[in-house]
């Protein structure tokens, strides 16, 4: 790209740095890199070459996160409840809180509480479903897409997890999150992951002591 200034510019000798702004498109992938080199600089009709044409590094694409919610409420078991051994949930999020299409590479829950470490595993779909009609509606697992299997370590604030694998959601569906807590035993019944209050069945989840539910075949919530 050719950039042109315009007005009176006063080059003094010695080194002069010149700083690149790039302007990034919202269609652009989070972890991409960007890069610019400068090769000819003209000035009063005559061609230079800077010692540095090329400057080492790059910058490295990153789009601001979406807050969905106000983290109003709590005791709703979402996405997993820390006081039961087993969660299997479902969470439905419109496209008009989610956004444009993207990938998405990191996740997170407002949560507070104790500390503690639990293993997880955690599937997304574009989906047309919005809401769930009962406590048996679960998506099927055949339509998730596991992007995630392991840790989730907690402390009061936010909890985020980098997937394994981004998603790529394609801006026109609703989003589909659903997670799977396979660690037996329990946690504080004072242990909770905030939620926001909405219209209409946005959510479905199963939890229990003894039975570890299988996404594939999960029971009734």
């Amino acid at each position: 790209a050719t950039h042109i200034f315009s007005g009176t510019h006063t080059i003094s000798p010695g080194t002069t740095y010149i700083r690149t702004t790039y302007d990034i498109p919202i269609t652009a992938t989070a972890g991409n890199v960007v890069d610019a080199e400068c090769t000819q600089i003209t000035l009063g009709g005559s061609n230079y070459t800077p010692t540095i044409t090329s400057p080492a590094g790059n910058r490295m694409i990153e789009i601001p996160p979406v807050i969905i919610g106000t983290a109003s409420t709590t005791n709703q078991s979402l996405p997993i409840d820390p006081y039961y051994g087993y969660t299997y949930s479902q969470s439905i999020y419109n496209q008009s809180e989610v956004g444009a299409a993207g990938q998405i590479s990191k996740i997170g829950w407002n949560y507070t509480g104790g500390n503690w470490t639990d293993n997880i595993v955690i599937y997304m779909a574009n989906t047309t479903k919005a809401t769930y009609s009962g406590t048996t509606d679960w998506v099927a697992s055949g339509s998730l897409t596991q992007v995630y299997s392991g840790p989730i370590s907690v402390i009061s604030g936010w909890v985020e997890i980098t997937l394994t694998t981004p998603f790529n959601y394609d801006g026109s569906s609703n989003l589909l999150i659903a997670v799977d807590e396979n660690t037996s035993g329990y946690h504080s019944s004072s242990d909770e992951f905030y939620n926001t209050s909405c219209t209409g069945n946005k959510s479905i989840v199963y939890f229990s002591d003894g039975t570890n539910p299988d996404p594939s075949a999960p029971p009734t919530a």
